[in-house]
């Protein structure tokens, strides 16, 4: 799981320039790591930092699995492995799973 779920406060001797690309950098470093990432449609996002994260996951191809919850809401969201209309379905997939 990823640590931007329960992201650090930025500290307050450092620039916020220096705290986001250390952010973007580790969040980048945990896709890399990661088997799956799920990118969330069902709200807007306020800083579209997910869709860089999602396109830098389709980028590793083959290493990974992408899978979006919520609608298709641009070009390159069909691109991704699987779909699901709300969390419960793609919680009830994982779980059947084995």
């Amino acid at each position: 799981m990823s640590s931007w779920l329960d992201e650090v406060a930025r500290p307050a001797h450092m620039e916020h320039t220096i705290f986001h690309k250390k952010l973007g950098m580790k969040d980048l470093t945990e896709i890399s790591m990661a088997d799956l990432l799920i990118l969330e449609t069902l709200e807007d996002s306020k800083t579209g930092g997910k869709e860089v994260e999602f396109g830098y996951a389709l980028g590793k191809f083959q290493a990974k699995e992408v899978w979006i919850v919520g609608t298709l809401r641009n070009v390159f969201h069909p691109l991704a492995d699987r779909f699901f209309a709300t969390w419960e379905e793609c919680l009830a997939y994982l779980g059947s799973i084995k």
